[in-house]
C-alpha cells in the first residue's frame, strides 16, 4: 500500500500545465467563471466598459506572465537547470507550459478585444452581460 515516490512531483507539474493550457482553451470558448456581484446590479453601460475593462486588464497580466516565464524557460534553458526532486527534468520543460499558456491566453485577449472593438465600431455596442461576442 505505499505510492511511487514519483508521482507528487509529476502530478504538480501536470497540474500547473493544465492549469495554464486549460485556461487558454477555457477563454476562448468563454466557460470562465465569472465573478460579477459588483455588475449584477448595474447598467447595461456599466456592464459594458467592465467587460473591456477587464479584457484589458487580464491582456496586460498575461503579458507581464508571458515574458516573466518565458525569461525563466529561456534562462533555464540556456544554463541547463534541472528541477530538484525525485524526477530530474529540465527545469525549461516544466516551466514551459505556463509560458505558452499565458501566450495563448494573451492572443485570446488579443482576440476577444478586436470582436468587442469591431462591434462597438459598428454600432452594436459592447455585449451587455460580458459574454463574447460571437460572429
Amino acid at each position: 500500500n505505499s505510492t511511487l515516490i514519483w508521482v507528487n512531483d509529476v502530478t504538480g507539474y501536470l497540474l500547473a500545465a493544465l492549469a495554464f493550457l486549460g485556461g487558454a482553451y477555457v477563454m476562448s470558448q468563454d466557460a470562465h467563471t465569472r465573478v460579477d456581484i459588483l455588475v449584477s446590479h448595474a447598467g447595461a453601460t456599466i456592464r459594458r466598459w467592465v467587460t473591456l475593462i477587464d479584457a484589458v486588464l487580464v491582456l496586460f497580466v498575461c503579458a507581464i506572465l508571458a515574458v516573466a516565464s518565458g525569461y525563466s524557460v529561456w534562462d533555464s534553458y540556456s544554463r541547463n537547470i534541472s528541477v530538484v526532486g525525485i524526477v530530474q527534468l529540465p527545469r525549461w520543460l516544466v516551466l514551459a507550459p505556463i509560458f505558452v499558456g499565458t501566450v495563448l491566453i494573451a492572443i485570446e485577449r488579443v482576440r476577444f478585444l478586436h470582436l468587442l472593438l469591431q462591434r462597438w465600431k459598428d454600432g452594436r455596442g459592447l455585449p451587455v452581460g460580458g459574454e463574447a461576442p460571437r460572429v
